[in-house]
Parts: structure tokens; C-alpha cells; sequence
């Protein structure tokens, strides 16, 4: 009987190494690679996807951009051939809008800084002024009459600030003649 027990114990080792050698070992380890190489793939199209969601929303802020010039454009075109005297559209010179902050009482010989760039087959100009320690109603009369005079003119940008040199009155009120301004105006003008 011991020897019939030593056989089938032979036998059963002998099928457990047959049943161990018979295991695919490559299978596991291909799974893992191919996990691996699809996590990676996954990845890189995440950022691809992230990246083309940024370009489309720069895309339609552009869109925008032009869709709203061209309804200016439009606007102001309308508005000179509803009135053909108007000066939409005419160029302007830099020292004119330097003279209306003349009379506006703001100093002289200003020069003011004058950049341009093609927009929709028109120029834009930008007119930068900046101003230091200025009576606040001056400021604010010469920007008025900037974009009364110039039909088509407005202003871009604008930035005011108290001075160095102004005094606080009671309640800590800027004094009214202590301000700052640096202002921008922007003109679309007819290429010539």
C-alpha cells in the first residue's frame, strides 16, 4: 500500500509542476503593459482635449471681437451717411486732441503718445494722454469734449488715481485738485 500511496503522490507533484509550467506568466505582465501604454494614451489625449477646449474658447472670444467691431463699424457708418458733415471716420491728429487738453486748462505743449493698428481694413488708433495733479473737473471736461467733438471717438481705457502732492481734507477726502489720469481714446479711421 506504501508503494500505491508513493505512486499517486509522485503523480500528483508530478501534475501540480506539469499544472505550475503550464501557467501563462506573459499573460499577467502583457495586461499590465497594455494598462500601462492605455493610461498613458488616455492621458495625452486629456491634454489634448484640454487643449483644444483653450483654443476654441481664444476662437470665439476672437469671433466676438470682430463681431462687435464690425457692428461698431457698421454703427458709424450708418451714423456718416446719416450725416455726411460728421467726422466719423476722418483721421485725427494727435495735437488736436493735445489742444483740446489745452483749452481744458491741463498744461502745455502736451504730447500725447499715438499707436495704430489695421483693424477690419480700418485703422484704430489708440491716444494716450497722462496727466499728474490735475483738478478732477478738468480732467473729466476734457475727456467729455474729446468725445463730443470727434464723433466715433471713446475712450479705451482709463485709469485715475489721487496724486502725490494732494492734501486729504476733513473725512479724508482726496483734495479735488490732486488727481492723476492716464487715459487712452480710440478712433477707428478710413485707410487713406
Amino acid at each position: 500500500m506504501s508503494s500505491l500511496g508513493d505512486a499517486r503522490f509522485t503523480l500528483a507533484a508530478a501534475a501540480a509542476q506539469s499544472e505550475r509550467r503550464a501557467r501563462p506568466r506573459a499573460l499577467p505582465l502583457a495586461a499590465a503593459l497594455a494598462f500601462v501604454v492605455c493610461a498613458i494614451w488616455l492621458s495625452s489625449q486629456l491634454a489634448a482635449l484640454g487643449a483644444a477646449k483653450s483654443s476654441l474658447q481664444r476662437a470665439e472670444r476672437d469671433a466676438n471681437t470682430v463681431e462687435r467691431l464690425g457692428s461698431e463699424i457698421e454703427r458709424l457708418r450708418a451714423a456718416a451717411a446719416a450725416n455726411p458733415d460728421t467726422q466719423a471716420f476722418a483721421p485725427v491728429r494727435a495735437s488736436a486732441l493735445a489742444a483740446l487738453a489745452e483749452q481744458a486748462g491741463l498744461g502745455e505743449n502736451i504730447i500725447p503718445t499715438d499707436r495704430t493698428s489695421e483693424v477690419g481694413g480700418m485703422t484704430q488708433r489708440l491716444i494716450t494722454f497722462n496727466f499728474e495733479s490735475k483738478p478732477l473737473d478738468q480732467l473729466m471736461t476734457f475727456m467729455q469734449s474729446i468725445t463730443d467733438r470727434y464723433p466715433g471717438t471713446h475712450v479705451y481705457s482709463v485709469e485715475l488715481s489721487i496724486g502725490r502732492g494732494a492734501n486729504l481734507r476733513r473725512a479724508n477726502t482726496p483734495d479735488p485738485t490732486g488727481w492723476n489720469l492716464d487715459v487712452t481714446f480710440a478712433r477707428l479711421e478710413r485707410n487713406e
